[in-house]
């Protein structure tokens, strides 16, 4: 008898024991879904800065047509180009070669001034002219006749102003756009760039 109720009490307490010492279970909190409200909208990306453009007189922003380039000492306007000068060319002496197959030569106006250069200046000298196509191709003037040659125009000194012509043979696909490249034959600087159209 004393046994059974022995057994009793150790079967309860070790019920009571294990009861106690089993981990109590957590309550996780229950997942939280945004509302459409809650749901910031993205700011849009900002925009990049713009681009400043390039400097003037560069090929890629050149001098409007026309425009007088050069120093205050010396200076260079292009006229109004003869952009199919072929026939002229051909018409000014029967021993020039006509222009390469695909070609056709232009005849572009030079006035050179020498604004205050106390020596005298040499027209055809002071500055070398070429002509740049879209494309990235240049031409240099060619030498045959022309009507008025720029080589013609004697020595300028201060206040002087001469015009001739120089003569380019152009590619036939590249007279609707282009840039002319000036620099001063002996400065060994960068050339300016004016529009051709």
């Amino acid at each position: 008898m004393k046994r059974s109720i022995w057994a009793g009490l150790v079967f309860s307490t070790a019920l009571t024991l294990t009861a106690c010492s089993a981990p109590a279970l957590e309550d996780k909190p229950a997942a939280v879904v945004p509302s459409e409200d809650s749901v910031a909208e993205e700011s849009p990306a900002p925009e990049p800065p713009a681009e400043e453009p390039a400097e003037q007189g560069t090929r890629a922003n050149p001098f409007p047509k026309g425009t007088t380039v050069g120093t205050d000492e010396v200076q260079l306007a292009l006229g109004e180009v003869t952009w199919n000068a072929t026939d002229i060319v051909a018409a000014e002496n029967q021993f020039n070669e006509p222009a390469a197959e695909g070609s056709t030569y232009a005849i572009v106006p030079v006035t050179i001034t020498n604004v205050s250069q106390a020596d005298a200046v040499q027209p055809w000298l002071a500055f070398d002219v070429s002509f740049v196509a879209d494309d990235g191709r240049s031409f240099e003037e060619e030498y045959v006749v022309v009507p008025a040659p720029l080589s013609d125009v004697d020595d300028l000194y201060a206040g002087g102003v001469g015009t001739g012509n120089l003569v380019f043979a152009l590619p036939n696909d590249v007279s609707g756009g282009g840039v002319w490249a000036i620099e001063e034959t002996f400065a060994f600087g960068d050339p300016v760039f004016v529009a051709a159209h």
